[in-house]
């Protein structure tokens, strides 16, 4: 799943894991079965009152008093009690509409049991529902796990016809049917013009029965209206071509169809085939989205580049260290995760097991001391997953093993696994990896199939078999070992008031050779403090076995702006006494690079903290070391998220340093030119070091307010308050997120905080509040080069909108990154858009009377998107440094400054910029005088509408919602092309 596309990932993410605790809930709900009608369903549709749903309880209840057994009596007419009971709890029915499910059935133990499960579905349900049964019915569930588009395969050949269907991640053969059509020779017996007569007539016939078996596999009998959104005809040969023109498919799914595409073969191999070849028909679809992640995945593999992990134990330790980016889970992934307690320690172990194991008693006892060991928490690994998984800086995709790379996946990956932001070797965290010993065969059999399984990634992905690296074979052999985490993952002795770990960790200064042994008496401080600027370079040997007493401090502090690089190899072995510190904390601002391992840092957790008391210990030494392991628990928590901060803030300064560094090569060293045709120049500007102090009032907002370092920002006061509540009411239809309003005067503040919009008022300044309070529409609109200049010094992409416009999708969605200025056009069609050689007929001149010249309509300034580049600072300043001093108009201004050269007396701006494509990002223009006229392009859906060449913009604003979200298909037709 890509940054670019606006990662709108995390809405995404969310429904993906609301689906997966629904399939759970369902899974369970169809496994409970009841004795006599006990079991109530109840779903209640949004919009619905629970006045009437009470109302409707309250006289089953009566009618259940008729039941003539007593237990059956008493069980249903308790369900219905606890319904009522729950009901209570509500005010008024959710948005999406209430399911609640109640009533006592039998567990598989042969035990009664009463449960109440009561939600709001991620999703509105239509259906409403009351049943008594001996079960409950989740068929309506099951619905809201189907996808809002399925989308219908007819594979045709000359050995028969598939029909299928994609739906999410699912894919089904609905029906298919073989053929025997004669071929293109005879062996005799009758004319040559009668055997082809007879061959077309096969071929006719079995086009026309294919036509047949689609409208029955895809138009639904009760309402007789298509069950797919789209339709793709797929073969190897030409009938699907000849069923496309013949007009015997039913004009229904004629007008469905998108794509006709080409495949090998037929079948269910044409079926997958055909999905792959229509991917861009299809690119909101789950299935394609799920092979793409994990085609990604199985090429970090094949690259060996490290930036990949799998395995529990190797996933969970990347975990920890916060550089996982994709959790990537098998959605039936069956382990068990417990927090168990020695009975005798009090020391706490965290074990995964799979069900196999969890039927093996040893697991449950200490293997060091005997002792059992008691279970604190029990919960499955998905579930806890699906809970913390935000906690650790990641996002979470469900794997199925429907498709071929799917099943790969959970077959020989162990079903979890991980990108990961940075290179990581998991050697590093367990110094006994190394010398790992398969405890039997079956262990070594297993790390041998996943060594294979690399093998073959490799294979595919490079057409020849490469041997694994060492890492890859280190990380396949943990497949091969048990699944679990137990409280003896690293040697780490502390005491009381002690701090141990590398927090925050950006750059420890080592240089040279590191001596190895340290002993610091009392009084004593060891390591570097506020040094800057520094470098961990070559092949450094790593600190070892440093010991320090009370009062002593080790570590490096406050260390900034250094680069970490080469093969610096991790610290390792502290020990440290009373009251003291030991690590790096709070040390910013520096880039990893090349292979260089993590800094080896123990994680205090309730694994390893462990406390016990001997005879010869007091009571008030076991209380106090337990006041001080809860106090130590507590900055634990607080390192961690710093671990997470730290994290987040590196990847942000790999990208830019991959930018920079091709900056540089492009500059600060002369290239090579490659071959003919291979020769690129650099797309786009290295961003600027984001400076919170210009404004961090601001920069607090746009950490809540944006998505990827990504915002609209749009301009807006009193006088523009009626389009800004249209505007507004579109960009919550489509689900945009990062919005924010500049308010340039009170009223418009309070509009947004009482409508939940997030909105940003200025600190006061005479210049600008006097034009923003009373000025029109274009006074406003020159303002904001003054303002955006502060968004692009945070370090934040800037989508600068007007209030004319209509937003139908997610514009980030369709943004390409790679210019320091994306904007949409004021042209109409192709030419005027895009540009075109002009001719200048100069009929005095003679000879020379045509010059050609190059023609192209101007950005329109009201919507572009900007890069935090310095060229787009650059050019913030010129258009506001030039609107101060002349009396101009600010779109003239801009395109000047983009466009205009350098020459004698004037240097021109060197940014790059794009043009957005005028269908998508759509002028006024283009809608009323083109598009609404043509039936082809009235089908198609702009991303947003600029309604810039029309001064009855609000009118104008209200049709086109009533056009393309409404459904009114004449809302357009009562304005004229232009403006009257």
């Amino acid at each position: 799943m890509s940054t670019s596309k606006g990662d709108s990932n995390n809405q995404e993410t969310d429904e993906n894991i609301e689906m997966w605790k629904l399939k759970g809930l369902i899974k369970k709900l169809e496994t409970a079965k009841g004795n006599g009608t006990s079991m109530i369903s109840l779903i209640i549709p949004p919009r619905d009152q629970i006045s009437r749903i009470s109302k409707m309880l309250t006289e089953e209840y009566g009618t259940a008093s008729n039941i003539k057994s007593r237990v059956n009596r008493q069980s249903v007419q308790g369900a219905i009690t606890s319904a009522q009971q729950r009901l209570k709890l509500y005010n008024r029915v959710p948005p999406n509409g209430l399911v609640l499910y109640t009533g006592t059935f039998t567990t598989l133990d042969g035990k009664e049991r009463k449960e109440t499960f009561d939600f709001e579905p991620f999703k509105p349900v239509n259906v409403s529902l009351y049943l008594c049964d001996n079960r409950f019915h989740t068929e309506p569930l099951s619905q809201l796990l189907d996808s809002n588009e399925k989308y219908g395969f007819i594979v045709m050949d000359g050995n028969g016809t598939l029909f299928g269907t994609l739906s999410g991640n699912s894919r089904q053969v609905v029906h298919k049917f073989s053929v025997h059509l004669p071929g293109k020779t005879r062996r005799g017996g009758q004319s040559a013009a009668r055997f082809s007569r007879n061959r077309m007539i096969a071929r006719h016939d079995y086009v026309k029965k294919t036509a047949e078996q689609a409208a029955e596999c895809f138009i639904s009998q009760k309402t007789n209206q298509p069950t797919v959104s789209k339709i793709v005809l797929a073969g190897s040969a030409d009938f699907k071509s000849e069923l496309n023109d013949s007009g015997l498919l039913d004009a229904r799914l004629k007008a469905k169809i998108v794509k006709v595409v080409d495949v090998s073969y037929g079948g269910e191999t044409g079926f997958n085939q055909a999905i792959e070849l229509s991917s861009e028909c299809l690119s909101n679809v789950r299935f394609l989205e799920e092979k793409k992640l994990i085609g990604r995945f199985f090429e970090e593999i094949s690259n060996d580049t490290g930036k990949y992990v799998f395995g529990l134990n190797d996933t969970l330790k990347a975990m920890e260290i916060g550089a996982v980016e994709t959790l990537m889970v098998w959605e039936n992934l069956e382990i068990t995760r417990y927090v168990m307690e020695n009975s005798a320690t009090k020391e706490i172990t965290i074990k995964h097991l799979s069900k196999d194991e969890e039927g093996d008693k040893s697991n449950f006892v200490d293997s060091a001391t005997g002792a059992n060991l008691e279970i604190q928490v029990q919960m499955p690994l998905l579930e806890w997953f699906v809970n913390e998984y935000k906690n650790f800086g990641c996002s979470l995709e469900f794997i199925t093993n429907k498709s071929q790379e799917g099943s790969q996946f959970c077959r020989g990956f162990g079903g979890i696994g991980g990108l990961l932001r940075y290179q990581v070797d998991m050697r590093s965290f367990d110094e006994n990896d190394e010398d790992e010993v398969y405890e039997n065969d079956d262990e070594q059999a297993k790390g041998q199939d996943a060594c294979a399984n690399i093998r073959a990634v490799n294979g595919a992905a490079t057409g020849s078999v490469a041997a694994p690296s060492p890492m890859n074979c280190h990380m396949a052999s943990k497949l091969g070992k048990k699944l679990e985490v137990s409280s003896s993952t690293s040697p780490v002795q502390m005491d009381k008031e002690q701090h141990f770990g590398t927090t925050n960790v950006r750059a420890p200064v080592i240089t040279d050779i590191a001596p190895k042994y340290h002993y610091l008496e009392k009084g004593q401080h060891s390591g570097t403090t506020d040094v800057r600027a520094a470098r961990i370079t070559d092949k450094t040997p790593p600190l070892k076995h440093h010991h320090t007493e009370e009062g002593q401090h080790s570590g490096a502090t406050d260390v900034r702006a250094a680069r970490i690089i080469n093969k610096a190899l991790p610290l390792k072995h502290h020990h440290t006494d009373e009251g003291q510190h030991s690590g790096a904390t709070d040390v910013r601002a520096a880039v990893t690079t090349d292979i260089t391992p993590p800094l080896k840092y123990h994680h205090i957790s309730e694994t390893q903290i462990k406390t016990s008391s001997t005879d010869c210990e007091p009571d008030e030494r076991a209380s106090l070391l337990k006041a001080d392991i809860m106090g130590l628990k507590e900055k634990n928590a607080e390192l961690r998220k710093q671990v997470r901060e730290l994290n987040e803030k590196l990847r942000f300064a790999e990208q830019a340093k991959d930018t920079a560094q091709k900056q540089f090569l492009a500059l600060g060293q002369q290239p090579k030119a490659g071959a003919f045709g291979t020769v690129k120049s650099l797309r786009s500007n290295p961003t600027v070091v984001p400076d919170e102090s210009v404004n961090p009032r601001l920069a607090k907002i746009l950490q809540v307010a944006a998505v990827s370092k990504e915002i609209i920002v749009v301009l807006a006061n009193a006088n523009v308050r009626d389009m800004l509540e249209v505007q507004v009411s579109t960009i919550k239809k489509a689900g945009i997120t990062n919005y924010l309003v500049v308010a340039l005067d009170e009223e418009i503040e309070e509009y947004c905080k009482s409508n939940n919009v997030s909105v940003y008022m200025r600190d006061p300044d005479k210049g600008v509040d006097n034009i923003g309070r009373t000025g029109g529409n274009h006074a406003v609109s020159g303002l904001k080069f003054r303002i955006l200049r502060e968004f692009l010094q945070l370090g934040y992409s800037v989508l600068l909108s007007d209030v004319d416009i209509i937003y139908l999708q997610n514009p980030f969605d369709y943004l390409y990154r790679d210019s320091d200025v994306e904007s949409m056009t004021d042209g109409h069609n192709n030419q005027t858009a895009y540009g075109y050689n002009d001719v200048f007929d100069e009929p005095a001149m003679g000879w020379a009377r045509y010059a050609h010249t190059m023609r192209i309509w101007v950005y329109n300034s009201g919507f572009f998107f900007l890069r935090p580049t310095i060229p787009s600072i650059e050019l913030l300043d010129r258009v506001a440094d030039r609107l101060a001093k002349q009396t101009l108009w600010d779109q003239a201004v801009f395109n000047e400054e983009l466009y205009f050269p350098s020459h004698p007396g004037y240097e021109g701006l060197h940014a790059s910029k794009r043009t957005m494509d005028f269908y998508s990002f759509m002028n006024s223009k283009v809608l009323f005088k083109t598009v609404r006229k043509d039936p082809n392009l009235k089908k198609f859906k702009p991303v947003i509408i600029h309604v810039n060449y029309h001064p009855d913009k609000l009118p104008r604003m209200k049709a086109v919602i009533e056009y393309y979200l409404d459904g009114k298909q004449n809302a357009l037709d009562s304005f004229p092309d232009g403006s009257e």
